[in-house]
């Protein structure tokens, strides 16, 4: 980098977009020198609520500090935040500090990964979500994951729970484990199913689907139960060889570290926009292989926090698989407001190679996509009576 390259932030501005779960809150800073950076502080539900934190951390903590300087940023809010963590505070954190990373990268002419630490991998193997629009009939479900392999997905991850929420009807069961049986028979033994249940279950509900899916085995089952729930994990799990995958609602690698000293998980998946970045998630990925469990890094919102995923996972040994929404989940959206995507080869994501994070962002595009007016927004999709067809319809 020329020494005299100005790294210091000039401005932060933050666009708040109509997505596909959720609107997204997008936020670009700008430096001294006119390089820019993109980061994605999307808080489903409650990004406005995130948006009012970015600005006052913009104000306080952001506006002349040095790109390069992502860490202290990150720790002197940290330090001088008696409330720590939290959803909204560190999707704020995590969305200024993977912008601070970009624009990093792009000022030393260097990929993101480049300055974390040596790559491990040029390549990761990806699992595709956001493909199904089905709510509840399993021959429809086969026949949109069978296109999904045709695309060169060799995982896919689904939520077959339906309206299920608690305890199972004797349909909403059947159904449940239908599902699964016919994506199963569709895919063949090649392609891995990966199972969310989105913390929807009881322990008990949770016990008893484990246990049916074990003969149709599945690379793993994701949050049975709410995270106040993981105590119960030893007995939904009591000898069964399906992996247990959680942590997307850890938002500090201390609450991953707390977890995995007395809880059990054999995959972790932070989500960089919620968890505080890339930092945070190099942090949870130490904690977790120290542990013998395996990292997954979540992402359920825009292309910045799959690109972001990837230049963690390209530095970290324990990566396992990664998520992504890209090709399904607003697909044509998330091309006009972006370019440079990784495109699927082989069943695997490349691990980007340009400047920063590697994507380009048309901020031009986002006035085509207005963010949800207040009627418009339900902070409890989750719960919609048809989900998930709510969480995935094209608008």
């Amino acid at each position: 980098m020329p020494p005299t390259t100005d790294a210091r932030v000039r401005d932060v501005q933050t666009f708040l977009v109509r997505g596909g779960i959720s609107d997204w809150l997008l936020v670009k800073l700008t430096t001294e020198s006119g390089v820019t950076g993109i980061g994605d502080a999307t808080l489903e539900g409650q990004s406005r609520a995130v948006l009012t934190v970015v600005e006052d951390l913009r104000d306080t903590h952001v506006i002349g500090r040095s790109v390069f300087d992502a860490a202290g940023f990150v720790r002197t809010v940290l330090d001088a935040t008696f409330w720590r963590g939290g959803p909204v505070l560190m999707s704020a954190i995590g969305g200024l500090e993977i912008a601070m990373w970009d624009a990093a990268g792009k000022l030393a002419e260097k990929p993101v990964h480049r300055l974390l630490g040596s790559p491990c991998r040029a390549s990761v193997r990806a699992y595709a979500n956001g493909w199904y629009r089905s709510i509840d009939r399993p021959e429809q479900f086969a026949d949109e994951a069978r296109a999904v392999v045709e695309d060169g997905y060799t995982g896919l991850k689904l939520d077959p729970l339906g309206k299920t929420w608690g305890e199972f009807t004797t349909e909403g069961f059947r159904n449940a484990v239908a599902i699964v049986a016919a994506i199963r028979e569709a895919v063949g033994e090649g392609v891995d199913i990966l199972l969310d249940l989105h913390g929807r279950l009881s322990p008990h509900a949770a016990r008893n689907y484990v246990r049916a899916m074990e003969p149709l085995r599945p690379f793993w089952v994701e949050e049975p139960v709410a995270p106040e729930a993981f105590d119960h994990l030893p007995e939904i799990y009591e000898d069964s060889e399906t992996r247990i995958a959680l942590g997307e609602r850890f938002y500090t690698s201390s609450a991953c570290a707390q977890f995995l000293r007395h809880g059990q998980a054999h995959v972790i998946q932070p989500d960089l926009g919620h968890a505080g970045g890339l930092l945070e998630g190099a942090k949870t990925a130490s904690i977790a292989e120290a542990h013998g469990a395996s990292i997954a890094p979540h992402t359920g919102t825009s292309p910045v926090i799959t690109a972001a995923s990837l230049h963690l996972d390209a530095t970290i040994p324990n990566a396992l698989i990664q998520e992504t929404f890209d090709e399904y989940d607003h697909p044509t959206m998330r091309s006009e407001l972006f370019s440079g995507l990784p495109r699927l080869v082989n069943g695997k994501l490349p691990i980007p190679q340009g400047p920063g994070l590697g994507v380009d962002f048309n901020e031009e595009a986002c006035a085509e996509y207005p963010a949800r007016t207040a009627g418009e927004r339900s902070t409890g999709v989750l719960l919609a009576e048809d989900w998930p067809r709510t969480c995935w319809a094209e608008d």
